[in-house]
């Protein structure tokens, strides 16, 4: 599976605007990710859902903690440094 860095920065633009302090919960998050790709072509599904989660895990720009996924200090500057950037 190839690793598209839009999608990448859309996963970690869900889990900023997650109001919760803990962030949002895996579940949830698998769900916002499918509803927000409706209209994407082709469609966001599990799988990429999962692969991206666990590559952002591994970068270090997501951590996991008791099934809720919050943003790193790394993974906000990353994404602040890349909100506008078209990969």
């Amino acid at each position: 599976m190839r690793r598209n860095l839009n999608k990448v920065r859309h996963l970690l633009e869900l889990i900023e605007k997650c109001p919760e302090h803990r962030g949002v919960h895996r579940e949830a998050l698998a769900d916002l990710w499918i509803e927000s790709g409706n209209t994407a072509n082709p469609p966001l599904d599990w799988n990429e859902f999962t692969y991206l989660l666990e590559r952002c895990i591994e970068a270090g720009k997501v951590s996991v903690r008791t099934g809720y996924v919050v943003l790193t200090w790394d993974g906000h500057d990353w994404l602040d440094r890349n909100r506008d950037v078209n990969f």
